[in-house]
């Protein structure tokens, strides 16, 4: 059994003491990067540039019109709206002019066989001034190459702009790894890639002479990159050999922190919010087994055929997918046998799915806001539901709040997470 999984089936069973979480703010000092470990973790520079703030933000919904309401940003607290992308690019607008200095690279983790891989990503800080934290970013789910962290300047990075130092991870499959076949939904693979990139931004921090004025780190993360950012914490708070991070917030916004409650709830509809998703998904539950479960067997032969050329390549974002699939029902994307229940398959794409959900009995130390809009399209207002039940059933979660309302669909829960709550607190 591979090294990631074994470490998984601990926090099954177990819930370990002693992680670190919030401490007050340091006052009149920095923190010194060299004393902080790395794990032996290097984070190796290939491109660098300054990003100046302008108006043409590229926003990751595209050209939808979605909307968004002033003042709480929530639809559910006031009637009254705005078009979304007329209100972030004002909102932007205010922030022309400040720098932010991208710097792309590449550090070492492991793949899904727990071999050596590096992957990429980027960190993002601000000129001119001291960032107040480090900022770990999980992104949200993404098809295309271009839309990386590495490859492109992301929304997230404008934080930078408020004083804090960004790193966001591309994962395997984007970046320097676009060849591989992305792990989707592998979520302690991934959080553990993530957590690897932070521990290598340490030496690089060090070595930039960047003065970070708090030794805490606040996750956040939206979609695929809330359910990642929820198993960064979850890694961090139950494997000892992470207890060196000190966590201050973790935000997690719209996760699918059950995939197998987000198969059933399009499985029982025989609709694929956003239909992409569903080979994604059983691509990424194939590579958690090595090759026990076979493509050929859940797909169609008109999406086998195309599978490489539209998802391997990485040459097409999810709309442009979504067109080319052609269709968003389950029934018309896979063979009759994926509906078979009763077939060893299915039964261990059950069991992968199960297990790449947040561990039973673990509970949050660190302060945790997790939202979720109660109308989300894509990803199940179950995940959240279920999260706080079971958090809830196991006893007071004091260190958690919940953020439950209409948001609106999945697209509009992001913009009111990102600038509702993200772009306030911090």
């Amino acid at each position: 059994m591979r090294k990631y999984q074994l470490l998984y089936l601990a926090i099954w069973v177990t819930v370990l003491s002693g992680c670190r979480h919030d401490s007050p703010e340091w006052v009149g000092q920095y923190v010194d990067y060299s004393q902080m470990p790395s794990h032996g973790r290097t984070f190796m520079v290939t491109s660098e540039q300054d990003r100046v703030i302008e108006d043409n933000v590229s926003l990751p919904f595209g050209d939808q019109e979605l909307q968004v309401s002033d003042e709480s940003m929530s639809p559910a607290r006031t009637a009254s709206s705005l078009n979304s992308v007329a209100f972030v690019r004002g909102l932007l607008s205010s922030l022309a002019g400040e720098s932010v200095h991208q710097v792309c690279g590449t550090y070492e983790t492991v793949n899904a066989s727990g071999q050596p891989i590096h992957v990429s990503g980027a960190i993002f800080y601000p000129v001119g001034k001291p960032a107040k934290n480090i900022l770990l970013v999980s992104h949200y789910t993404i098809s295309a190459n271009y839309e990386a962290p590495s490859q492109t300047f992301p929304l997230e990075a404008y934080l930078a702009s408020k004083g804090y130092v960004v790193i966001m991870p591309d994962y395997i499959g984007y970046g320097a790894t676009v060849d591989s076949v992305h792990p989707y939904l592998q979520n302690y693979l991934t959080g553990v890639n993530v957590i690897d990139m932070l521990y290598a931004s340490y030496p690089f921090l060090n070595k930039r002479g960047i003065q970070v004025q708090s030794d805490s780190v606040i996750l956040a993360g939206y979609s695929q990159g809330g359910v990642t950012s929820a198993f960064v914490q979850q890694i961090i708070e139950t494997d000892d050999s992470y207890n060196d991070i000190l966590i201050k917030k973790n935000y997690c916004g719209g996760g699918p922190y059950y995939p197998y409650v987000t198969y059933w709830a399009y499985r029982k509809k025989d609709v694929s919010a956003i239909p992409y998703a569903m080979p994604m998904t059983i691509a990424g539950m194939a590579l958690g087994r090595d090759t026990v479960l076979n493509l050929d067997f859940f797909f169609q032969d008109w999406l086998l055929q195309n599978y490489n050329e539209w998802f391997v390549t990485k040459k097409y974002n999810g709309q442009q997918i979504n067109r080319l699939m052609g269709t968003n029902k389950l029934s018309e994307m896979l063979k009759p046998q994926a509906f078979n229940d009763t077939l060893e398959t299915m039964q261990q794409f059950f069991a992968e799915l199960q297990e790449n959900g947040m561990a039973p009995g673990y509970i949050p130390k660190a302060p945790m806001y997790v939202f979720h809009s109660t109308k989300d399209n894509v990803v199940p207002f179950a995940n959240a539901d279920t999260l706080r039940t079971r958090w809830q059933d196991a006893g007071p979660v004091a260190a958690v709040v919940y953020d439950f309302n209409d948001y609106g669909n999945h697209m509009n829960g992001f913009l009111n997470f990102f600038f509702g709550v993200l772009w306030k607190e911090l």
